[in-house]
């Protein structure tokens, strides 16, 4: 198994809140939503400063999350399982959906992995380079960690992004279980 750190493309279209929500996707990652989500109201940028950006099947990959078009959203929902929701965005400019990612797990490893700490506290204030315990991970292959919410994925999300030759994001590999 190998885990990845998910990152948007450069001149991307993006997802944002519309102003009257703001901050309501971003509180989402981990907590499940269905039955009771009501679309979020979004907007895609397709301009940045006057600079025109480029249309991608994953327009964004928000705080926790991806948002998803159709054609990402038929690809990746089998693909990911349990481990997310799919949440529709009430989106003028095209339809899309939320990836809300619903396993956190406890797998990191602290003490193996490179973690930057506050100097007052000992919070962790980033995760340079992760360790998992791969028993902890399982099969989960769409994830946040317990310590910091961030989004990792495993090989399996990300062959089945690049068979299906889906846009709009790129991924760091950061571990490998063949290496620990």
């Amino acid at each position: 198994m190998i885990v990845y750190k998910p990152l948007p493309w450069d001149h991307a279209q993006c997802v944002v809140d519309i102003p009257l929500e703001a901050g309501r996707l971003t509180s989402l990652p981990g907590h499940k939503q269905l039955p009771r989500w009501s679309p979020a109201p979004v907007e895609l940028l397709d301009r940045d400063h006057g600079r025109r950006l480029v249309a991608v099947d994953i327009p964004a990959v928000i705080t926790g999350s991806f948002a998803l078009n159709a054609r990402a959203r038929d690809v990746l929902i089998d693909v990911v399982g349990h481990d997310a929701e799919l949440l529709p965005l009430a989106c003028e400019q095209e339809e899309l959906w939320l990836l809300n990612p619903l396993h956190i797990t406890d797998a990191l490893d602290e003490k193996r992995s490179e973690l930057a700490r506050y100097p007052s506290s000992g919070r962790i204030m980033d995760i340079v380079k992760p360790v998992f315990d791969r028993k902890k991970l399982g099969a989960h292959s769409y994830f946040l960690t317990r310590q910091k919410e961030y989004l990792y994925v495993t090989d399996v999300v990300v062959r089945a992004i690049q068979e299906a030759k889906l846009t709009g994001v790129e991924f760091t590999a950061l571990w490998s279980d063949e290496v620990s």
